[in-house]
């Protein structure tokens, strides 16, 4: 019998598929889904429906700029956006039966539309779904209209210069433009005879019509396969998160939470009975804004921080009960301020009756837990907290309700061994297992939980350090195999055990090596305590941490079956630049290659990033603390670099800057140091391109192999 590896082309040529999106009886989800092909070099895109009762879905259209699909209110008909040639983009109705028959186009909206959301039953109107509001996110002229970006294109002019007086001057993958993301709404009417089709009346800016002039919202890049987390819709208005005006974002996370109340969804002009709302939050940075649109109070709930600047802080729960009303309650509020509850959240949403659902990493999973709301009064404990948790293995990246009557929740589920699978599970039945929807889809690879354990080992201060360790599926206990040690990216994330595509640590260890990829001081997902260590201690915690692993691997009688004189180091972002602090350090000798991947080779280039905020993270800016920024410079260690050494590097990342890339493989050169540097000019972070991902794991692959005896 032939045995099947798993290989790149397997990891990267499965169906990428967004979250599900439940139609009001529960019974249907839409979702978008692309398939790359390697044999043809195309990819396809479809708008897709799955029924719940069967698993089986179908196609409602593969135009490959159609995104953003929504139920139109109770029906089960669709509603999605398409962008055109001309800059424009169509809203189109279609039916969730698949057939192509019915599909038509509701109106066009003047310019690049995003992130689609519907609302029906609107008040003081029929309950019926002859009548929708409906919001789009998109940039803005400074006149407050949707951009068309052919029109910007064709206005650019001659010259390509940029002028600027304040930073950041450039945000993720592209020179800032002083264009600001905004939120439209509009309206959508039929009439109430059969057969009669919706109609678009116009969009208006929702900024302008709330005196808002000048906050941006949504905050994140538009574009992303997942709708925006940060606005919400629902009858009676809009909710919306926005950094506030008064600080500059390259420097500052302070957000405030918006209600701006909407009576007629066809008006334009703003309505001075109902002042927009604003609750400041915290001190820090709002995410993951729900509303539960089955009560009629809409209450609001979303994720803040306490510290501004400081993307690590913890994520604190925020309720309100009844926007408006001002009873707000944070949810595990302690009285020294730092919280009943160590762990911090990265998602929640509303399950049924008034009950939250809560995700948030723990101890290198991403766990679920259920909250009932009823008591925030008179203050909730985190002995209130219910886990979700039928698998006892991986992590949840996406949980929905199934219908705002039901205990039933539709989950998204995965592990280092097994790719994204939809599950329907009671939590009014704990017990019993989950309903699978969509099988974990391997392509016939054949992986399994055996390949993966866990081990914690000692550090400095009597602290435990966790680690993931992933072997071959075909794994002998009695053979010698080489280590694959991976350093995650932040320093403030972790190791989950969740699939990944770009990371995949189960398609290294299929190349025949054992992977362990430790989550060191600083990794999210083990307090807040441990979270906060590496500040200040970039290369330091951090690396004792590696250090004591690697001893642990050495020596531990159990793991005997890791080769440790074969070891290659890989990281990348915060791991790229541990590696090359490795590659000057002790460590680092220890390896038979390295990889860094969009790694910083000196910290005074951090002052290109796009973002200044991991300032804090160093004690403060170069002026103030110039002996912390030369401590932990791996620049300093350059005299001691020997061990060959793969670099990589986006030239679009800027937040670590292709200078970086460029010198840690210029200084390799002059030393004589065997090396190789790939460079991608059309990628940020992460890499987007398919031909470009297989590009880059064949890189590394064949790098770690030629270190490691390993034969293809």
């Amino acid at each position: 019998m032939v045995t099947m590896r798993l290989i790149p082309e397997t990891v990267l040529g499965a169906p990428k598929r967004s979250n599900p999106t439940l139609n009001a009886a529960g019974t249907l989800a839409v979702y978008t889904q692309s398939t790359y092909s390697f044999r043809s070099q195309t990819e396809k895109k479809e708008i897709r429906v799955v029924d719940l009762a069967t698993g089986r879905s179908c196609c409602v259209t593969e135009n490959p700029n159609a995104r953003s699909p929504q139920w139109v209110s109770k029906s089960n008909q669709l509603i999605w956006l398409e962008w055109l040639e001309s800059g424009n983009t169509d809203l189109v109705v279609g039916d969730a039966q698949c057939t192509t028959t019915g599909l038509y186009k509701a109106g066009t909206v003047p310019g690049q539309a995003f992130d689609l959301k519907v609302t029906g039953q609107l008040p003081f109107r029929e309950d019926d779904d002859n009548e929708l509001a409906f919001a789009i996110s998109g940039r803005a002229n400074p006149d407050g209209s949707l951009v068309n970006p052919r029109q910007i294109a064709e206005s650019t002019g001659h010259s390509t210069g940029r002028f600027y007086t304040t930073f950041p001057v450039r945000d993720e993958c592209s020179y800032v433009s002083g264009l600001k993301n905004s939120i439209w709404y509009g309206f959508l009417r039929r009439g109430s005879e059969p057969g009669s089709r919706y109609c678009i009346s116009g969009i208006s800016n929702l900024m302008i019509f709330a005196g808002l002039e000048g906050l941006e919202s949504p905050m994140s890049p538009l574009g992303g396969e997942e709708t925006s987390r940060e606005f919400e819709i629902n009858p009676f208005g809009m909710v919306f998160v926005a950094r506030d005006r008064e600080v500059n974002k390259a420097t500052h996370t302070a957000c405030s939470c918006y209600v701006q109340s909407v009576e007629r969804w066809d008006q334009q002009n703003r309505d001075l009975i109902y002042p927009v709302w604003r609750y400041r939050g915290l001190g820090g940075a709002i995410s993951s804004l729900a509303v539960d649109k089955s009560d009629e109070s809409r209450p609001i709930a979303f994720l803040s921080q306490k510290r501004d600047g400081n993307k690590a802080d913890k994520n604190r729960i925020i309720y309100i009960p009844a926007p408006g009303s001002y009873d707000v309650y944070e949810i595990f509020a302690s009285a020294d301020g730092n919280g009943l509850w160590d762990l911090s959240p990265c998602a929640i949403s509303f399950g049924n009756n008034r009950t939250l659902l809560i995700q948030t990493e723990q101890s290198g999973r991403v766990m679920l837990y259920h909250l009932k709301l009823d008591r925030c009064r008179e203050g909730l404990r985190p002995a209130a907290l219910r886990p979700v948790d039928p698998w006892c293995f991986g992590s949840i990246a996406h949980v929905t309700p199934v219908r705002s009557d039901s205990s039933r929740i539709l989950i998204t589920h995965s592990s280092l061994v097994e790719t994204p699978t939809w599950n329907i599970f009671d939590l009014a039945a704990l017990t019993e297992s989950p309903k699978i929807l969509s099988a974990s889809r391997t392509m016939g690879i054949e992986l399994s939980k055996a390949q993966v354990d866990v081990i914690w080992f000692d550090s400095t201060g009597n602290r435990r350090i966790h680690a993931w360790v992933i072997k071959p599926s075909n794994f002998d206990p009695q053979q010698r195999y080489p280590l694959a040690y991976f350093i995650h990216s932040g320093p403030h994330s972790a190791w989950n055990n969740q699939w990944s595509i770009q990371w995949n640590l189960a398609l290294f260890a299929e190349q025949g090596f054992v992977v362990v990829a430790p989550n060191p001081a600083g990794s999210s997902g083990f307090g807040q305590a441990f979270k906060d260590s590496s500040l200040c201690s970039w290369g330091g915690l951090p690396y004792t941490d590696l250090e004591r692993g690697f001893e642990y691997l050495q020596q531990n009688e159990s793991l005997q079956y890791i080769d440790t004189a074969r070891s290659i180091a890989v990281g990348a972002g915060y791991g790229g630049y541990m590696v090359n602090w490795t590659q000057g350090h002790e460590l680092g000798r220890k390896f038979k290659a390295l990889v860094t991947h969009d790694g910083i080779f000196s910290m005074t280039s951090q002052l290109a990033s796009n973002r200044q905020h991991f300032v804090k993270e160093i004690g403060g800016p170069i002026w103030e603390t110039p002996d912390e920024w030369r401590k932990w410079d791996p620049a300093r260690f350059t005299a001691s670099w020997q061990t060959p050494h793969l670099v990589i590097h986006c030239e679009l990342n800027y937040e670590r800057v292709i200078a970086d890339g460029l010198a840690a493989f210029n200084v390799l050169q002059l030393r004589g140091v065997d090396s190789a540097l790939l460079v991608f000019p059309d990628e940020g972070d992460p890499i987007v391109n398919p031909e470009n991902n297989l590009l880059w794991y064949r890189t590394v692959i064949d790098w770690m192999r030629k270190y490691c005896d390993q034969k293809s």
